[in-house]
Formats: C-alpha cells, structure tokens, sequence
C-alpha cells in the first residue's frame, strides 16, 4: 500500500503528476489521506501536550529517573524540535539511541510506568503493529532496568471503544492484551485534561480545514460522485 501511495504523490523533480492509482484525482485524494493523517497525529501529539503544564514535562529523562518525585503524574514527549520550544530537551542516555516511544508517563502516586505509542486510529498505520509491540517491550526494559516499579506497553487511540479497538488490533497481533490498548480519554485522565476542550481546538487546526478544501476543490474539478 506504501507504493501505491507514493504513485499517487506529485512528482516534484518532473513538475508533474506522478502515475496515479485508478486515476489522477482519486490518486490525489489518496495522497492527501495519507499526508493528512500522518500530520494531523502529530497535531494531536503537540494539542495534548500543549495543555501539559511545564512543571509536569520531562525534558531530561535520565536525570529524572535519578531524582524521581514521590508524588505527582509526570510525562516525557519524544519530539526534540517541540520539546526545545519548551524548555531544554536532551536525548535520553538510558534509550542507549534508540529512538524511543512516543510518550512515557510517570504516575508516581502508584509507581506505575507507561509506555506508550501514539495512533490516531486503529484502521491507519498498523502494518507494523507486531514490531512496535515488540520495541515498546525494549523500552521498558531499559526504563525498568534500575526501577522496581510495574511498567506496561500501550498502543493509545485516539477516540473509539476500547474493546471494538482491542478486537480489531487483536487480528493483527495475536499477542496484544486489553492490557496494551488505551484510549483518548484515558489519558486524558491521567493528565488531568479534557478531551471535550481538545477536540474543540483541534477541529480549528489549519490543515485539518485544508484538507477538507482540497477534497471538495478535487471532486469539484472532475464532478466526481462520491
């Protein structure tokens, strides 16, 4: 399906179209999901952590892992270039370079560790659910190496029921566990946000108006009935 996608993007260095999947518009259309759903995840990634107050953010993880508070839920974001606007962000020595997940949340009132790997849904981008599973078990080796607290690995969707999700990604992983899966909402709670106030500034977000442009400005020019 990559390949297919990559058909359907322009062709910047020719300054044409590039062979299109069942023709150019909907091969435009395809491009502008795939291009659409991979930034509006990370859109989301920045929405959640924009309400993170700075005092709660990790900007060096092995110092705190040195020096862990008693009370309080603390989280480290794995976007250097979002992270420096911030404050000081470093790169984790305890990772060893690896590139890390998504997110680890510290809930120190309970001395539990998630890790946790983002996904906008479970219908995109879970080809490589089996080896992400497995990455996220590495990092909680590494984190668990010196601290004796419990630690999961978490696939967190954004929006859905849980179970349906669990089921879902469950035929493609035979492995994972309701254990793995969380939800927006979940989260949320665990940072003492609200997800009702972050979809209201999300469906605002540029791109995701954009892209809906783009969409009607497509099936306007060829008078497609979709």
């Amino acid at each position: 399906m990559s390949l297919l996608f990559c058909e359907a993007t322009p062709d910047p260095k020719k300054g044409k179209t590039a062979k299109k999947l069942y023709g150019e518009h909907i091969g435009n259309i395809l491009s502008k999901v795939q291009s659409t759903i991979i930034s509006a995840g990370n859109e989301c990634e920045t929405l959640i952590m924009d309400k993170v107050p700075d005092k709660k953010i990790i900007f060096d993880l092995d110092i705190f892992l040195r020096n862990i508070p008693i009370y309080g839920k603390f989280i480290w974001y794995n976007c250097k270039r979002y992270m420096n606007r911030r404050g000081e962000f470093k790169n984790p020595k305890i990772l060893k370079g690896n590139k890390g997940p998504d997110f680890i949340l510290f809930d120190c009132d309970c001395e539990m560790i998630i890790i946790i790997e983002h996904k906008l849904n479970d219908e995109f981008d879970t080809k490589k659910l089996e080896m992400e599973m497995e990455k996220l078990k590495l990092y909680s080796k590494m984190i668990g190496k010196n601290l004796k607290w419990n630690i999961k690995e978490c696939l967190c969707i954004f929006q859905g029921n849980k179970d349906e999700i669990f089921q879902h990604l469950k035929s493609k992983y035979k492995k994972i566990t309701i254990d793995n899966v969380m939800v927006d909402d979940e989260l949320f709670s665990l940072l003492g946000m609200s997800g009702i106030k972050l979809l209201e500034d999300r469906l605002v977000q540029k791109n995701c108006q954009d892209f809906c442009k783009s969409i009607l400005e497509v099936v306007r020019e060829d008078h497609l009935d979709l």
